[in-house]
């Protein structure tokens, strides 16, 4: 294929107005997969140490908005409401994805948690909402092949 040439998929993609869910599946086939950029260790209460590896939200965001741009999807997240108790902060969110080009949109709720305590405990909260929504929407990979 000569530079600058687009594959024929794509073309008629273009050429083919499309509504918002069909934008959305266009996302989850094009997404790519998210390594996993975290190590996370620590000790519990009673002295066990624990480690694992994780996703970064970072990472989520950054492979979510490469296909959102090139298919023309906005996501707009804001909190319903929170609680934050004995360390452990849960957040529900109202999720929109909508279409910049007309009055298209779909809601829906999702809940986060994050362990932590005051503020910081429902911005970990809303971070692992956001972060599972995109993940669990658009099908991410997360650190492994797809094959598997």
């Amino acid at each position: 294929m000569a530079k600058g040439d687009q594959p024929l998929l794509s073309v008629v993609e273009d050429a083919v107005p499309m509504g918002l869910r069909e934008r959305l599946w266009l996302c989850m086939r094009d997404i790519e997969g998210v390594a996993q950029d975290v190590n996370v260790s620590g000790k519990t209460k009673s002295g066990a140490t624990y480690g694992f590896q994780g996703t970064s939200a970072a990472a989520i965001l950054a492979a979510a908005k490469r296909v959102f741009v090139r298919h023309r999807v906005g996501f707009f997240a804001s909190t319903e409401e929170y609680e934050n108790r004995d360390r452990m902060a849960r957040v529900q969110i109202r999720v929109t994805f909508f279409s910049p080009d007309n009055d298209e949109k779909i809601e829906g709720v999702w809940v986060g948690e994050g362990a932590d305590g005051g503020d910081m405990g429902v911005r970990k909260a809303y971070t692992s909402a956001v972060k599972s929504c995109l993940r669990h929407s658009l099908g991410i990979v997360v650190g492994a092949d797809e094959d598997e």
